[in-house]
């Protein structure tokens, strides 16, 4: 009689409409891709300086360990101005806050480079606190993102995010080269 009646428990329960499955593959992937695009950027800020053999550029690579993805490879870059060494070291992906974290760090400091919606201009984060005697309610998801883009964040405690272009890459460089 048991297995009859949670048969017929089982089946006359609706059907859920399958949750997207998180997929580390297409986050890791998506992260690379964006690393790639943060890296292009920076050339292009710096080609004029290269093609005056006044920077140089090197490409390497970083093993990371994240605890979704295990360890893997992921592309650092050093700028070479003089006798400075500037090295854009990629933090992570799976990140509160961001979809990932690159550190440019320099003789005289370090500057967080952030991936997050385009068009967010400081962290976004949601905390819920309810009571054990408190209803339950369904928690509220965040609209998807559509858009993501690197940004400067600024230090703590006040984070704000600023947009990155030529200038703003080129004043973050100085700042941490010549204090």
């Amino acid at each position: 009689m048991s297995r009859k009646s949670f048969e017929e428990f089982i089946n006359a329960q609706p059907e859920e409409p399958a949750a997207d499955a998180f997929n580390v593959a297409k986050e890791l992937d998506e992260w690379l891709k964006a690393l790639d695009k943060l890296y292009a950027n920076v050339r292009s800020y710096l080609s004029p300086f290269k093609a005056q053999g006044k920077v140089a550029i090197e490409d390497g690579e970083v093993e990371l360990h994240e605890e979704a993805t295990g360890p893997y490879q992921a592309p650092k870059m050093s700028i070479r101005m003089g006798p400075h060494v500037v090295t854009l070291l990629p933090i992570g992906t799976f990140l509160i806050g961001a979809k990932g974290r690159v550190d440019m760090k320099g003789p005289r400091g370090t500057v967080r480079f952030v991936l997050v919606p385009k068009d967010s201009s400081a962290p976004r984060i949601t905390v819920s606190i309810r009571r054990a005697d408190d209803p339950a309610t369904e928690p509220q998801q965040p609209p998807p993102v559509l858009e993501w883009d690197w940004k400067i964040a600024t230090s703590p405690p006040h984070v704000r995010y600023q947009e990155i272009n030529e200038d703003s890459f080129l004043d973050a460089l100085l700042e941490i080269v010549n204090g």
